[in-house]
């Protein structure tokens, strides 16, 4: 060994050892003194009867006084501890970390229990150890749960607790139980509390906090099934909320809205949706899952009895009730599972539609006497929407049939009369499945239906092919067995989950539609000049709506970025609203969200692109900041509501810009028109132009720190992204799309989809755009670390769709990470434990890459 190298090792060695060195130097725990303290007063409980404990001190830890989970401590606040006495907070301050808790206000030989806490802030991930000294027993509760408590010293020597915990970003409350017993009146004790970390820690007093973890997505109650008696004088709706366990419980609650307080609440066995008015609205119906199917029950304004008005109906789904509440008329679906089967034939592609029916009939039944009988029958085919007429005499439904070549399915519009059951074929048409007929809704006279469907119909010759996501409003006029399109000019697309609302007041039709990303409350004349006309509301996002048949009133839900959904009435003779409720309104108060702004751009096709910029509560423009991309890039734009993700996001530390590539709904007709055989050519384009456009222009957004992430169609998104630049360190495809022709062939929806997305085009006629656009067969140009997450039972987008792309980056030793949910469908939402989980991985995963903090992903996968 020459002199040169034998000085370069010791040189190396020299180098290494500092750089370790200085390493364990960075990481050495540092002392943390808890200073800033929340108190209570040392109260006195009665000795428990039958108590065979001889330390009541030690008894008292073990007892659950307080709702630990629930726990906000805030100066001031007193929560009932006893009959005549309650336990009141006061600020303390604790020099070096000692609390003193003392009482002149008691008798010898009394038990004492007192309580204090503390937020604690951190900034990342990082394992925090507690140092607890004190001579009475205490225990320690993190975030409500118990992390550690002592047992009263022997020989009164002082004791020492000592725990280690992983914190995750954001704050904490730290809360300390102790308890004493003393010969005298005159009580005082110690404790002294002190924490270690690798990295600094903040306490406070002030309990107002971000929403850091994805876990309190569940603490969001929630309104749904809105609806108005016919003389708009209640409102019902189902309130639901989860437990400790994340388990969901619903009830409902109905308003007097002139008198403008609750009414009366309705709690079930089991949870409960989907409330309905009978039409003289002295009834008020409801359905509740049973393990047998699902049964109908009925709330009576005048006796308050609540009855069960039939025995659990399997497959029920729609139902409306005659005129004279004599008659309900609903669709059941009769297709039976075949899971005990060996084998299985299919001769029809709706067959694959596992999660869905082609067998789907409508009934009838007595609403007093509880018989039934169908009205229509079960075959090859499913009959999809039904509307019964204002008069009760007739009937009209869709009926989807089967055939060769897209659309796929051909719709049909019957008519039928109620005395004698004739039934008249109206029309057919050529309708994509999804985006069929609905919300079949008849005006007075029995003369015309109006109805929402595709924007265009499909044409088997057709050689330009439109997105037929965008939905219009029809109008069928029975007797001559045509139809109109009524909004083809209007610059929306109806939203068909609201529904379609006849007023007898004004004659006209009230309906929500989707524009650049708002949902507005419209109405439209279709019998007369057929303008559509906005009513004026101060709320970006509709999302549910219901009119009162006297046209006098309706209800609805909204939301913008910055507010949950909350319920409203709107009064349309005064034009004032008024707030119904607030399900969020005490979990705000408490709370801090991300601020916001919206941030467009216009691409290279001269077209304005919507976006939305969601900053972190404690944003400088000082500061350089990370940021998470997020998009779609299918039909579905990014709407001006209220996501929970992104509050998340910016809690954790990340500006987050979301964005509406060209090919959404909501925009117009060409707008959407770019999605179809599109996949990643323009909207992919979009992304990359926005980012690029948005880090020129905001100089505190650092540019090295960009993740992208997306679901279902926004994970291909994801992975065409990173296939085509680096502007991305880092990306995540939720259940994506990998290779177009085995989704499209392999996904239960796939080519129904595909009828949208892939018109005209099949794996034998367009290789430029099954095998060229998929982002399994571009594997070899990613260099971006990618994180994979999938359910196994995904059967919209299967798994195997990860899987493919997993296989083909660990082939070329790049790296990538994928997490399979064994039982988890699309979404992962199926358990909500994963549902977190999923969301928490996606955090993790871009702390290590955009900011360098690898220990939360790291302690996770930790055996």
């Amino acid at each position: 060994m020459t002199f040169r190298n034998s000085f370069r090792r010791i040189l190396a060695v020299l180098l290494l050892t500092a750089v370790m060195q200085s390493n364990a130097s960075a990481t050495e725990n540092k002392t943390v003194v808890l200073t800033d303290w929340l108190q209570t007063e040392p109260v006195t409980i009665p000795e428990i009867a039958f108590s065979d404990t001889a330390d009541r001190a030690v008894q008292a830890l073990e007892i659950t006084f307080l709702n630990h989970e629930q726990l906000t401590p805030k100066q001031g606040n007193s929560l009932d501890w006893y009959p005549g006495a309650a336990l009141a907070w006061k600020e303390k301050n604790a020099p070096e970390g000692s609390l003193t808790f003392s009482s002149a206000d008691g008798h010898a030989n009394q038990l004492f229990i007192a309580y204090a806490a503390t937020y604690i802030e951190t900034a990342h991930f990082q394992e925090v150890t507690f140092n607890v000294e004190s001579d009475k027993p205490v225990a320690l509760y993190l975030d409500g749960n118990l992390i550690e408590k002592t047992d009263k010293p022997e020989d009164e020597q002082q004791a020492e607790l000592t725990v280690t915990e992983a914190l995750h970003r954001g704050k904490h409350l730290l809360l300390l139980k102790t308890a004493a017993v003393f010969p005298a009146a005159l009580v005082s004790w110690d404790v002294k509390i002190s924490a270690e970390a690798s990295d600094d820690l903040t306490t406070s007093v002030n309990p107002r906090r971000a929403f850091t973890y994805y876990k309190d997505y569940a603490l969001f109650s929630r309104i749904s099934g809105l609806t108005l008696s016919p003389d708009g004088n209640y409102a019902a709706y189902v309130y639901s909320h989860r437990d400790k366990d994340y388990k969901r419980h619903s009830h409902i609650e109905i308003h007097d809205l002139q008198a403008g307080k609750l009414y009366q609440t309705i709690n079930m066995a089991k949870n409960v949706s989907s409330p309905f008015f009978l039409p003289s609205g002295k009834k008020l119906l409801f359905r509740m899952s049973e393990k047998e199917g699902t049964s109908l029950w009925a709330f009576d304004f005048k006796t308050a009895e609540i009855r069960k008005l039939f025995q659990p109906i399997k497959g029920l789904r729609r139902y409306a009730a005659s005129p004279d509440e004599k008659f309900l008329y609903y669709t059941v679906d009769t297709k039976k599972p075949e899971e005990d089967e060996d084998y299985e034939l299919l001769t029809e592609l709706e067959q694959r539609l596992t999660d869905w029916t082609d067998t789907r009939k409508i009934c009838i039944a007595s609403l007093q006497e509880q018989t039934t009988h169908d009205l229509t029958s079960s075959g090859e085919f499913a009959v999809d929407e039904f509307g019964l007429s204002h008069e009760g005499d007739k009937l009209i439904f869709t009926r989807r049939v089967t055939v060769t070549g897209r659309p796929y399915f051909s719709t049909e519009f019957w008519l039928q009369d109620i005395a004698t059951g004739e039934i008249t074929l109206l029309l057919k048409q050529s309708i994509a499945f999804e985006t069929r007929p609905l919300n079949l809704t008849w005006l007075p006279g029995g003369k015309y239906v109006v109805y929402t469907t595709a924007s265009h119909l499909t044409q088997r010759d057709e050689t330009f092919s439109h997105n037929v996501s965008e939905t219009d409003i029809y109008l069928l006029d029975i007797k001559k067995k045509t139809t109109v399109n009524l909004s083809s000019d209007a610059p929306f697309t109806v939203n068909e989950g609201s529904g379609l609302h006849w007023n007898p007041r004004d004659k006209h039709v009230y309906f929500v539609a989707m524009v650049r990303g708002l949902a507005k409350v419209y109405k439209v004349e279709p019998l007369g000049k057929r303008d559509f006309q906005e009513i004026p509301l101060p709320f970006s996002y509709i999302e549910s709506f219901e009119l009162a048949e006297n046209g006098r009133r309706f209800a609805f839900t909204a939301s913008s970025p910055d507010h949950p959904s909350t319920a409203y009435t709107y009064n349309l003779g005064t034009k004032r609203w008024r707030t119904l409720a607030d399900p969020t309104a005490e979990l705000m108060k408490t709370k801090e969200l991300a601020s916001w702004e919206r941030w467009n751009f216009v691409n290279s096709d001269s077209i304005q692109i919507n976006g939305f910029l969601y900053y972190p509560p404690d944003f400088s423009p000082e500061k350089k900041w990370p940021v998470v991309v997020y998009f779609y890039a299918g039909v579905w734009p990014q709407d001006e509501d209220f996501y929970f993700a992104f509050h998340w996001w910016a809690a954790n530390g990340y500006v987050v810009y979301a964005l509406t590539p060209v090919g959404a709904m909501g925009f117009g007709q060409d707008f959407a028109d770019k999605h179809v055989n599109d996949w990643g050519t323009l909207a992919t384009r979009d992304v990359i132009e926005g980012t690029t456009k948005l880090l020129e222009e905001k100089s505190f957004l650092d540019a090295e720190r960009v993740g992208a992430y997306g679901g279902s169609y926004g994970g291909f998104t994801t992975m065409d992204l990173i296939t085509k630049t680096d502007l991305f360190a880092a990306a995540i495809s939720m259940y994506g799309i990998s290779n177009i022709a085995s989704y499209w062939g392999g996904g239960i929806w796939g080519y129904t989809y595909g009828d949208i997305a892939l018109a005209r085009s099949f794996p034998w006629n367009r290789r430029d755009v099954f095998v060229d656009k998929s982002p399994l067969f571009n594997a070899d140009k990613i260099k971006t670390p990618l994180l994979l997450l999938h359910g196994i039972d995904d059967a919209n987008v299967p798994v195997l769709e990860s899987e493919q792309m997993f296989t083909a980056l660990k082939v070329q030793g790049k790296e990538v990470a994928y997490v399979r949910f064994p039982g988890e469908g699309h979404g992962i939402v199926g358990k909500f434990e994963n549902y977190i989980a999923h969301r928490e991985m996606m955090l993790e995963w871009f702390d290590k890459h955009l900011k360098g903090q690898p220990e939360g992903w790291e302690a996770r996968w930790e055996e």
